[in-house]
């Protein structure tokens, strides 16, 4: 194992009162199981959606967080991004960021499954641009119950697998196995890439806490990992970084079911969030 080397660190996670009440307003609220079906709070891309109950027990205090709200995390990253690209907002320095859908995350950890099959889901006909013009790729993991991140970081030529707990041999053997499925992979899509070795490239691991919520630190990493900073998390950034993955999502620009109740809350400390359809079309796909 080579050992990761952070140019700058971050081990600083607060909340803002307009975060901790949203918060508190999707936890307070969690729909029970039955009978009615929970409703929807985040949707996005049309496709891409959370229900409240699953949402909401992800995101309380000791919660486990669901594969779906790893998915809508990854897509409101890249939403993100690609609004701020056709505003013209999005600085030279500002690292362009792939994030794997969990369907496509299980079937890189099998052993069984075809590089080939995977390969057709990250073409460029499918997905709309060139993997290889990506500068971080990442790939969010569940191995038993532990959420982990492997970063195809093809701006500085390697892997790193980041792990929020403290024990790296849990999931060791799974990255490797991971990596070497996407080696195949990319090299089935792009086997002629002029800018990215992908067999040159050496995997690095590092351990970005000694604690249990690794969940959440997972996502706070897809949100913030820039292939340089190196985050460490205790046991008290875990509720901060709740509240405020909670009101990034739910108010989110890009999220299609804005709560009434999310505008409520966030006018009440002095802040207008704008409805997704009141928007139009400007912003929109062609």
């Amino acid at each position: 194992m080579i050992p990761m080397n952070p140019l700058v660190y971050c081990h600083v996670f607060v909340s803002m009162p307009v975060q901790r009440a949203v918060h508190q307003h999707i936890v307070s609220n969690i729909p029970p199981p039955f009978p009615a079906r929970s409703p929807r709070i985040v949707k996005m891309v049309s496709v891409n959606w959370v229900d409240h109950r699953t949402f909401g027990l992800s995101m309380q205090v000791y919660g486990s967080v669901s594969h779906h709200v790893m998915n809508i995390m990854g897509v409101a990253i890249m939403e993100a991004q690609y609004t701020k690209h056709i505003r013209g907002l999005l600085h030279d320095d500002e690292c362009g960021k792939i994030i794997i859908h969990n369907d496509l995350a299980v079937m890189l950890q099998d052993t069984e499954s075809i590089p080939a099959d995977i390969a057709v889901s990250l073409s460029e006909k499918k997905i709309g641009f060139r993997l290889d013009n990506a500068d971080l790729l990442f790939v969010p993991l569940r191995k038993y119950s532990y959420w982990y991140i492997v970063v195809a970081n093809f701006r500085d030529g390697r892997f790193e697998v980041i792990c929020p707990f403290k024990d790296i041999a849990i999931i060791q053997s799974d990255a490797f196995n991971v990596i070497c499925k996407f080696r195949k992979v990319f090299k089935a899509v792009h086997s002629r890439s002029t800018r990215v070795d992908i067999y040159d490239m050496p995997t690095v691991f590092g351990s970005v806490s000694n604690q249990t919520n690794h969940g959440v630190f997972v996502l706070q990493l897809l949100l913030a990992y820039d292939g340089k900073t190196h985050f460490h998390f205790k046991e008290e950034h875990a509720k901060p970084l709740r509240e405020s993955i909670t009101y990034y999502l739910c108010t989110h620009e890009e999220n299609e079911l804005i709560m009434p109740e999310m505008k409520d809350i966030a006018r009440q400390h002095g802040i207008e969030v704008e409805n997704y359809k009141a928007r139009g079309t400007s912003t929109s796909r062609k």
